[in-house]
């Protein structure tokens, strides 16, 4: 039988791995708007405890999982001034175009 945190406990132990390594991060996040990101971001905000408010300085949610790309949301991440980027997402699930034999 295996043995997998709840996502909120993986997202405090994240949290506690920042705070351990960079104390002074600005952190960017880039959660998908849904119950797993809502779960990460919330351990992870409890972990960050009152540090959370300062040390992320901006936080985006991907509406759509199946979007090609998340390059504009990545350029407004690096924009907001973050050195540590958190992603909360499902890699894109790759599918074989009609033109394709499979």
């Amino acid at each position: 039988m295996s043995w997998t945190p709840h996502y909120a406990s993986e997202g405090e132990i994240y949290a506690k791995y920042i705070l351990s390594v960079k104390p002074g991060a600005k952190i960017g996040i880039l959660s998908q708007n849904d119950d797993l990101g809502r779960d990460y971001l919330l351990g992870f905000k409890r972990a960050l405890g009152d540090k959370a408010s300062t040390m992320i300085v901006s936080s985006l949610n991907l509406q759509n999982t199946s979007d090609p790309t998340i390059d504009s949301q990545v350029v407004s991440l690096k924009a907001s001034g973050a050195d540590v980027f958190f992603i909360v997402t499902v890699p894109k699930i790759l599918r074989p175009s009609h033109s394709q034999s499979l």
